[in-house]
């Protein structure tokens, strides 16, 4: 998986320092969406709402990283990070517009 996505998409994935198997738990609420590996990250997004999630004089800076369909805004309403690859604990309770929602495919 990891040789397919940076042969399709380079410019999406950086220095990757380790790969691991873990089970990934995906769940569909009402508008939102949490991705967890439990122990280990967690991120809860849902639609971005403007202008109430964007910051003042904030514009779209940029594309998705992969060629999406229906690409939608999201606002990051959580996430947190505590894996031991890197030194440092991230974790963040406060929305804000992060990404995007949307179809993609891969096919080897």
């Amino acid at each position: 998986m990891v040789s397919l996505i940076k042969q399709r998409y380079p410019g999406a994935v950086g220095e990757i320092i380790a790969v691991k198997i873990a089970p990934i738990v995906f769940r569909k609420l009402h508008g939102s969406v949490d991705v967890e590996v439990p122990g280990v990250a967690k991120v809860s997004e849902r639609t971005a709402v403007l202008p109430e999630d964007a910051h003042r004089g904030s514009s779209r800076w940029y594309e998705p990283f992969i060629p999406l369909t229906e690409a939608t805004l999201a606002a990051t309403t959580f996430y947190d990070y505590q894996g031991s690859d890197f030194s440092k604990h991230w974790q963040e309770p406060d929305a804000g517009i992060t990404g995007y929602f949307g179809r993609f495919s891969l096919n080897p």
